[in-house]
């Protein structure tokens, strides 16, 4: 997935293509770029959000590739804030936490 989104994005920064490049900055596995894993939080949600929006992220810890995640989304009321997260699918723990206001 690294390398897919690097050359999408245009961004080939080695911690997200490379093993060697990730050891480099202390990670055992190359890493998930953030915008990827935000973009994609963003596509589940796609069909409820409202035309115009705006999204805020926090990222918590790096996703390290090969993962499996976990994605949960909560609306706190009807045309109101979406809240969601992206969790690590067996310590649970966050990878981001974001929300979308319109």
């Amino acid at each position: 997935m690294g390398t897919e989104y690097a050359r999408v994005s245009g961004d080939h920064n080695p911690i997200h293509t490379s093993r060697l490049g990730a050891r480099l900055f202390g990670f055992a596995q190359p890493i998930a770029h953030g915008m990827w894993s935000k973009a994609r939080c963003l596509a589940a949600l796609e069909g409820r959000l409202p035309e115009a929006y705006t999204v805020d992220v926090s990222f918590k810890l790096p996703v390290v590739l090969p993962s499996t995640v976990t994605f949960a989304a909560a609306q706190e009321a009807a045309d109101s804030e979406w809240v969601f997260t992206l969790h690590n699918a067996k310590s649970g723990k966050p990878h981001l936490v974001g929300s979308v206001t319109a």
